[in-house]
């Protein structure tokens, strides 16, 4: 069955991949996930949805939270350093 795998990277943004999975429980909270152009491995099975038109949508509505949460943390950090940065030395 033809499917969308998303998983939150360490760089905090979401990646969203397209393949292939019976979606059959694998242990108990995997499934097995054939990206295209890569090879068989398991994926948690709440991050393996089908490929519909409605859950692509919701998967890029996720992705461009992510990102903007991301940009938002940045620039509370950049915000964070420059008034510690202030210290008398």
């Amino acid at each position: 069955m033809r499917v969308l795998c998303f998983e939150l990277g360490a760089d905090k943004l979401l990646t969203i991949r397209l393949g292939e999975s019976s979606l059959k429980p694998v242990d108990e909270f995997w499934t097995d996930f054939k990206p295209d152009g890569g090879e068989k491995t398991t994926m948690f099975k709440a991050n393996v949805v089908p490929d519909t038109p409605h859950n692509r949508s919701v998967a890029e509505a996720l992705k461009a939270n992510y990102q903007s949460q991301k940009e938002a943390n940045d620039e509370y950090e950049k915000q964070m350093y420059r008034i510690r940065n202030q210290f008398e030395k």
